[in-house]
């Protein structure tokens, strides 16, 4: 009984997937019957609880025989930095999906685990389009700053994920944090000129010197330790002017076709790239002029 705790603890680790609270049962019934060693944390998150019953069911429906090869991609930044210009693009360029943390809702209790959740339906959705053994990707959108954020989401990936693939493949794009200065300017112009076009920063609400002092915050609590520890791969990025997502594009694609043939076996072209980019710029330029719109008054009445 050593890797699955006391008898309480073994019987709850199959027993909660069946079913759907939310509540912290550890806590509920004491930390002396939690499992311990290689116990099946893929039941779980990182706060104990169960995964849907949606995502566990479709997962055991995935033919044991074709386990994929899974990369998660994982950018390691601050606000502003480009992020989701760079996962979009890349998600034009391949089809790989993005999975962004904005888009869990804030008041949820465990926002973590949500995102852990989405991803992981993520890769059970190309799993059922491409039922093959094809390598499936995905882009976790998320500041990751912390050496801790970044412990978190790879222990709960992999307590899901490694029962249902051959490998994982972590894959780190770490955006230099050297010159706090320069980054600060160039990602202060990004975010306050974007105004209310983002899910959680909006200019009309927090206001600029709001929105600065949380930028600040981030760039300060920014961790780059362990990175090449954590990661099987770290490619370096850098922000040092307005376009630098356009460059950082190249810099990913060439990184990752050399380290993962498989998942770039062609090099897109020079004209293929600057269309995936220019369409993303032209995406969040069509939703802030349609945020605009929404919130101008009305021409007649």
């Amino acid at each position: 009984m050593d890797d699955f705790g006391s008898p309480a603890g073994l019987l709850l680790c199959y027993l909660l997937p069946l079913y759907p609270t939310k509540i912290n049962v550890w806590a509920a019934i004491g930390s002396q019957h939690r499992p311990t060693g290689r116990w099946p944390a893929y039941l779980y998150k990182s706060a104990c609880e169960p995964m849907s019953h949606s995502i566990v069911r479709r997962m055991r429906l995935l033919d044991p025989q074709l386990l994929p090869n899974i990369y998660v991609i994982i950018p390691v930044a601050s606000i502003g930095c480009g992020k989701t210009t760079i996962g979009k693009s890349l998600s034009r360029l391949f089809g790989w999906p993005i999975v962004q943390n904005d888009d869990i809702a804030l008041d949820l209790m465990n926002r973590k685990a949500a995102f852990v959740d989405a991803i992981i339906m993520a890769l059970v959705k190309q799993k059922e389009q491409n039922p093959g053994p094809k390598s499936l990707v995905v882009f976790a959108e998320r500041n990751n700053h912390l050496d801790t954020e970044r412990a978190q989401i790879m222990h709960d990936l992999n307590a899901v994920l490694l029962r249902y693939c051959s490998s994982i493949t972590y894959i780190c794009l770490a955006f230099d944090h050297s010159n706090i200065s320069q980054l600060n300017g160039i990602t202060s112009r990004r975010v306050v000129g974007r105004g209310d076009h983002h899910k959680t920063v909006q200019l009309s609400i927090m206001g600029e010197a709001a929105i600065r002092d949380l930028m600040q915050g981030f760039q300060a609590r920014f961790q780059s330790c362990g990175l090449r520890l954590r990661f099987d791969h770290v490619i370096k990025l850098y922000v040092t002017h307005q376009d630098s997502s356009r460059s950082n594009l190249d810099i990913i694609i060439d990184q990752l076709r050399e380290a993962c043939p498989e998942l770039i076996p062609y090099r897109p072209t020079t004209e293929e790239v600057d269309r995936a980019f220019k369409e993303t710029i032209l995406e969040f330029e069509l939703g802030k002029s349609a945020l605009v719109a929404r919130n101008s008054p009305p021409l007649f009445i």
